[in-house]
């Protein structure tokens, strides 16, 4: 069965950031990958192996991911590779409004001034934007980002943040 997240005692603008948290207290470890270059699709797969996630879903287009998350699916993580803002920015907004994705992770080739307007633009329209790691993906620097983010949403679980079984 899975767990409730308490909000009621959070102000309403913070709630919609923890019901991000909901979907890991479920216990849900899957990982989608959106990847438009199709021979990496493989790859980020074998490094998120070796990371320990097992469950997950390669997409090579975003209508592909928008098909799963209109079939019901959840992921904890979503690694968008090949991250353009000007191009993907509106298809990160509609997939964050599905709120079937707990954190994404883009992988993008900027620099810090565009990692930081990304950033920005992420907090402003309220996108889980866990991490935005310089292309080429680097196995290090994703079990880093992707080993805090576990460290927290642990924490956050352990710390009654969620409620009993339902």
């Amino acid at each position: 069965m899975g767990r409730i997240l308490y909000g009621a005692f959070l102000p309403r603008a913070k709630f919609r950031a923890f019901e991000r948290v909901a979907i890991v207290c479920e216990g849900s470890g899957k990982v989608v990958v959106l990847c438009k270059n199709v021979s990496s699709l493989l790859r980020h797969a074998s490094l998120l192996n070796e990371l320990g996630y097992y469950s997950v879903s390669l997409c090579c287009s975003v209508a592909e991911l928008i098909d799963l998350l209109e079939a019901g699916k959840k992921f904890r993580y979503l690694i968008f590779d090949g991250f353009d803002f000007v191009v993907d920015a509106r298809h990160l907004e509609v997939i964050s409004w599905s709120a079937a994705v707990g954190s994404i992770v883009a992988i993008s080739d900027v620099n810090s001034m565009q990692r930081e307007r990304v950033f920005r633009w992420a907090r402003q329209y309220e996108i889980p934007l866990l991490g935005v790691l310089q292309a080429p993906l680097r196995f290090p620097e994703l079990q880093l980002l992707m080993g805090y983010d576990d460290l927290i949403s642990s924490a956050l679980v352990s710390s009654n943040f969620c409620a009993s079984e339902i």
